[in-house]
């Protein structure tokens, strides 16, 4: 027991180390890029394991025990792990991206981490754009999901700007919206109606409130450092309201809202498939 408080401790300051300068930015220190581009060819696959399971987003079930035998070595879970990524990705993107994409279109995947989605949706479509804030974790996408129809792009200050206007004609995301706050959200559909062509189509996945199954934890006074950490460190899960949601997405310029059960058009075991996705056009 003691021997595990100590293993969350040492792996929670190294995300403190590996996270980025902005909130919510793991694998975003500058230094994963150069350590990857000094990584021998040999040992870069195993290496992007290794810096992969540094954040709280990709290998969520590295530590569980129900998950693998505990006769598999760290390694063998880390590949378990980038291959049931890989998997669900490709299930999702035959099952559900597939439905709205054509080899005309050129594709905008917003927060695309280290590509799976990107990789799986690009022989759909003309090109993918992948866009993430996070530096290593784009680095990792070059490694790992790379293919000649896909330009990785980190998102610095200026954010879709990077994306020429009125260029992209379907954009999804991911089980990204769920770890950004209102404000950041609002910000983000500004930025798809922008670079979107008109009687362009956005999926995006969001977590309702409606598939709550526990009451969410009010933090007190006393806990507001540890709330501060944890909101910084650890990773976010937001749940929204759906009709604040719609309203927010066409006060954003947006109409033809629709919304639909993940399970509804991709009927696979994936936390995606048990939550929302709003589809709708500009």
């Amino acid at each position: 027991m003691v021997r595990k408080k100590i293993n969350k401790i040492l792996r929670f300051l190294i995300r403190i180390l590996v996270t980025g300068a902005s909130k919510q930015n793991f694998l975003g220190q500058p230094a994963i890029p150069f350590i990857l581009k000094v990584t021998p060819k040999s040992k870069k696959f195993y290496m992007v394991l290794k810096i992969l399971a540094l954040s709280p987003h990709y290998f969520i079930y590295k530590d569980r025990a129900e998950r693998y035998p505990k006769t598999m070595s760290r390694i063998q879970v880390l590949e378990a792990e980038f291959d049931r990524n890989k998997q669900d990705a490709e299930a999702i993107s035959d099952k559900a991206l597939s439905l709205y994409l054509n080899k005309d279109m050129n594709v905008l995947d917003y927060g695309c981490g280290p590509g799976w989605y990107a990789k799986a949706s690009s022989k759909y479509c003309n090109q993918v754009h992948g866009v993430d804030v996070s530096c290593g974790a784009i680095a990792c996408a070059k490694e790992i999901n790379n293919a000649v129809n896909i330009v990785y792009h980190v998102l610095g200050k200026g954010g879709l700007s990077i994306i020429s206007p009125e260029s992209i004609d379907f954009i999804y995301s991911i089980a990204v919206i769920q770890h950004v706050t209102d404000d950041i959200f609002v910000s983000i559909l500004d930025n798809f109606y922008k670079i979107l062509k008109p009687g362009g189509k956005v999926l995006c996945h969001v977590a309702l409130d409606i598939s709550l199954n526990f009451s969410p934890k009010v933090t007190g006074k006393k806990n507001v450092l540890k709330k501060k950490l944890k909101d910084r460190y650890n990773l976010l899960m937001l749940y929204r309201k759906k009709d604040t949601v719609i309203d927010q997405i066409k006060n954003a310029g947006f109409d033809d809202v629709s919304v639909v059960l993940g399970k509804d058009i991709c009927d696979i075991d994936v936390d995606m498939a048990k939550q929302h996705l709003f589809i709708f056009n500009k």
